[in-house]
């Protein structure tokens, strides 16, 4: 009968036509008469004359837009309505400063709000990240910063910008609060999510090196967990030794620095979010169509596939090939040996860290994250995985590991499993190999460090001086040769090889 281009939309607003014209509604009346009050449409979003980023003190940012309208600004952090400040003349900076603006127009709706953050006080070797909002929900009670034990999620403005000070996003968002234990760190690490309700539940953006996938829905600002080292870089670098090296689901890293309403936060590791829009970025599979289960508890989806396969390992026996054969089908062999190789050699205690997915048709596999636990002891025997020992953690899952023990009963899973780890041994784990990618790490950041340090010294004695991370990132690379040297000399008792079965896998080790 009729048909029209409904245009922009925004959270409760709805779009109809009078006398053939497109207006939208603040008034929803589904199912009845349209308001008699409405819009021609929104108001043209300010312009800005610098577009955030590097700034000098005494800079003067003006705003404008094409339409006329009045524009409303506030430099708090807050967002901005009537009741702000009305723009008449340039803002001059003076300091760290978010310009947060809105414009208005008679007969149109509201424009979106405009945030850019202008740094004065210096540059940054690497990017920097803008989180703005209302006072109160970062400090206030139930403050995102104030109130380690909420899991409230507060609107935000996001802004990314690049290692030169050049805008790259700024959105809308919701921010809560990430982790367990280490939320009660004073550094906090803050997730973000973007929500439909803000116009995009979405953004395009390369945040991270050589991946070939840019659209994310959420991510992680980590605080560097429980690094019992001390280095700040210590799970980004455990997993960037494994770049490249093997299949196995994991987090991309990237240094940035943070600040919160203009103010310095220090360093934090953004990082890659584990959760459906991994698997759909990284896989190319709906989110929809998968299982994703943390620890025991489903994230998407539900448990029942994985508890059937628990269940037809516990009654089959998987040294029958033909058992053997079907678990196949239903798991990724080559990346849960990946797993538990990269958990047991850097002899993570923190097991209780646990994802594992599957698509409907697709195989199962893990998700290696938050290796802040690992080497706290270089002797730990890496053959936990398939011998029926104690577990060097606090928690863990025992049907992952019985999954694993089990299997190992089988000749060609075994074969692969220590055919890899000979493989990793000679190629991935060499100490000098691992050495250098902390140092490429802890280079990115080493400018920083003292700004960082001077920000969150008080609070951490074995991190308040240049001296000290230096002194913590030596005794790091000295723990990695020290594991690596504590596994290749007791492969023969770890895997209870036989003379033969060493001099196969790992006779030419050296």
């Amino acid at each position: 009968v009729n048909s029209f281009d409904v245009g922009k939309l925004k959270e409760n607003i709805s779009v109809g036509l009078d006398n053939n014209q497109r207006v939208y509604y603040k008034n929803i009346t589904l199912g009845s008469k349209n308001s008699s009050d409405f819009y021609l449409g929104f108001s043209m979003e300010p312009i800005f004359n610098i577009q955030g980023g590097y700034a000098k003190v005494g800079d003067e940012i003006t705003l404008s837009t094409t339409d006329d309208s009045v524009i409303y600004y506030t430099l708090d952090g807050s967002f901005p309505n009537k009741n702000k400040i009305k723009y008449t003349t340039p803002i001059k900076l003076n300091k760290n400063t978010v310009i947060k603006a809105i414009s208005y127009k008679d007969g149109y709706l509201e424009s979106d709000i405009v945030s850019r953050t202008f740094i004065t006080d210096r540059t940054h070797d690497i990017a920097f990240v803008s989180i703005s909002t209302d006072n109160n929900s970062l400090f206030g009670g139930n403050g995102l910063i104030t109130n380690y034990t909420s899991n409230s999620e507060k609107k935000i403005n996001f802004e990314f910008y690049d290692n030169f000070g050049n805008l790259g996003v700024s959105t809308l968002a919701n921010a809560k609060l990430s982790g367990m234990d280490s939320r009660k760190e004073p550094q906090k690490s803050i997730s973000i999510y973007l929500r439909k309700k803000y116009g995009t539940s979405s953004m395009n953006y390369p945040f991270f090196d050589n991946l070939d996938y840019h659209e994310y829905s959420s991510l992680l600002l980590r605080n560097a967990g429980e690094d019992p080292k001390n280095v700040r870089i210590m799970d980004a670098a455990l997993t960037r030794i494994l770049k490249g090296e093997m299949d196995i689901d994991m987090q991309e890293y990237r240094p940035v620095v943070v600040y919160l309403n203009g103010n310095y936060y220090g360093i934090s590791n953004l990082r890659e979010k584990l959760n459906g829009d991994y698997v759909e970025s990284k896989f190319s599979i709906s989110k929809d169509d998968i299982f994703l289960i943390k620890y025991n508890t489903p994230t998407k989806g539900n448990n029942k596939e994985y508890n059937s396969l628990v269940n037809y390992l516990k009654n089959n026996d998987p040294s029958d090939n033909k058992v053997y054969e079907y678990l196949k089908t239903k798991i990724d062999m080559q990346e849960i040996i990946n797993y538990f190789i990269v958990e047991s050699f850097y002899g993570n205690t923190d097991l209780g860290n646990i994802r594992y997915w599957k698509s409907k048709d697709g195989k199962l596999r893990f998700m290696l994250y938050d290796l802040d636990w690992s080497l706290w002891n270089t002797s730990l025997d890496m053959g936990y995985p398939i011998k029926q020992i104690k577990v060097p953690a606090a928690t863990y899952l025992p049907s992952s590991i019985n999954m694993v023990r089990r299997l190992y009963r089988n000749s060609e899973f075994k074969d692969l499993y220590l055919s890899s780890v000979a493989k990793y041994l000679k190629t991935t784990f060499k100490p000098e190999r691992m050495i250098k990618i902390v140092d490429e790490l802890s280079k990115e950041i080493e400018k920083e460090m003292p700004y960082h340090i001077k920000r969150w010294g008080n609070y951490y004695p074995n991190l308040n001086s240049m001296s000290k991370w230096n002194n913590n990132l030596s005794s790091f690379k000295k723990s990695l040769t020290n594991r690596y040297n504590k596994v290749v000399n007791n492969l023969k008792n770890y895997f209870n090889l036989s003379n033969s079965e060493y001099q196969k896998y790992f006779g030419d080790l050296k």
